[in-house]
């Protein structure tokens, strides 16, 4: 009997679904034959990815009718009606409407099995249980929601080690019901569509970005003035992805205050073509981020993917991870220019670096970060 897996996630757009939300009820769909929905409201026009990377991918739509308290009451409807035909319901993070909903489910279908991936941000644990509400009243309210939360929930996974260790710490009650599954690329789509990966010799010398362009979410500024303190010699730099419209005022005073760059530094612009946007990810040496915070960085592993060295920033919680406790990468503090312009600058002047590790950093990716066998141990673990 085929097993019905549904993700409930309401801001679902169509940029999500070439992440862990369209990426795992599809293989679980095309590698395990479940029947696999996302759940949400219409956020984008067009979900072009279910014709593509994530091909067959089933959304439901439903439709927005508001909220009530801090839960969807759309969401709620939904469960009340279908529960009873959900196997696996899956939600996101570790916060007070999951626990509205994954109780919900439990309480219509006992026998169901409730999944979180849980998205997190190490700094949400750091100093204990997450604090739901800052008001004393409410408080208790909470407590006690997240108490039979803990008891109901059948699987959490969370998607780097150090924020395995901390959840374990602070909630013991999880202890054998969290695992470690990280994100990953889409290892069928493409060995499908890059069957011979560009060796280092064939690379240009392209340090790339991939994000919403100027949105404060990625801190692009901080790489514009890095830029500025780099000798970049013959490198480019290619910034990847949809500009956030105040953002270009920042692009116009920086070439305007570095007209010698504006050959070297390109905003390409969104790429909405899979093929087209892991191509740069072929051509190019180092990937960076500069965000302040990044749960995981899916762009990070498609990149290592291709061989691409990396840098971020401390707020990063599955950087050690993805870097191979930074045999394959670097970080600074979030805004320090000096230090992230000197390791981008060592990497430029000593281009063995870059060498010496590309083919590593593509065999660590393809031992630890393909979404085939990312989800094979996640369908193991909902069967156990």
């Amino acid at each position: 009997m085929t097993k019905k897996f549904t993700t409930i996630f309401p801001i679902t757009e169509n940029a999500h679904l070439i992440k862990d939300l369209g990426q795992i009820p599809h293989f679980l769909n095309e590698q395990h034959g479940y029947q696999t929905e996302i759940v949400t409201y219409k956020n984008s026009a067009d979900y072009f990815h279910t014709q593509g990377e994530v091909s067959g991918l089933e959304m439901v739509f439903i439709e927005n009718i508001g909220t009530k308290h801090f839960w969807e009451k759309a969401v709620i409807n939904y469960l009340k009606e279908h529960a009873l035909e959900i196997d696996v319901l899956n939600l996101y993070h570790f916060k007070k409407d999951t626990f509205v909903y994954g109780n919900l489910y439990k309480q219509l279908n006992p026998k169901g099995k409730l999944y979180v991936k849980m998205d997190a941000y190490n700094e949400h644990f750091k100093s204990g249980k997450v604090e739901h509400t800052t008001k004393s009243l409410k408080k208790i309210y909470f407590k006690n929601l997240e108490k039979k939360f803990l008891k109901n929930v059948d699987l959490l996974s969370i998607e780097n080690k150090i924020g395995l260790e901390l959840v374990k710490q602070h909630y013991p009650e999880l202890k054998n019901k969290i695992h470690y599954l990280p994100n990953g690329v889409n290892d069928v789509f493409l060995k499908k569509h890059f069957p011979n990966i560009k060796h280092y010799t064939e690379k240009e010398n392209v340090l790339l970005t991939v994000g919403r362009i100027g949105l404060d979410v990625k801190n692009n500024e901080m790489l514009l003035k890095v830029i500025e303190k780099l000798d970049l010699k013959d490198w480019k730099v290619l910034f990847v992805g949809p500009i956030h419209q105040p953002f270009q005022v920042k692009i116009d005073q920086f070439y305007q205050d570095n007209p010698s760059l504006k050959e070297q530094v390109q905003f390409v612009g969104e790429v909405n073509d899979r093929k087209e946007l892991y191509s740069y990810y072929d051509r190019s040496k180092i990937f960076c981020l500069t965000s302040p915070f990044e749960s995981f960085g899916i762009a990070f592993v498609e990149a290592m993917y291709f061989g691409n060295y990396i840098l971020g920033t401390i707020g990063m919680s599955a950087f050690t991870d993805l870097s191979n406790n930074f045999n394959f990468g670097f970080w600074t503090e979030v805004n320090d220019i000096k230090a992230y312009a000197a390791e981008i600058q060592k990497l430029i002047d000593h281009q063995n670096i870059l060498q010496d590790k590309c083919e590593e950093i593509k065999t660590y990716t393809n031992q630890h970060f393909m979404w085939s066998a990312i989800v094979s141990k996640l369908n193991h673990l909902l069967n156990k």
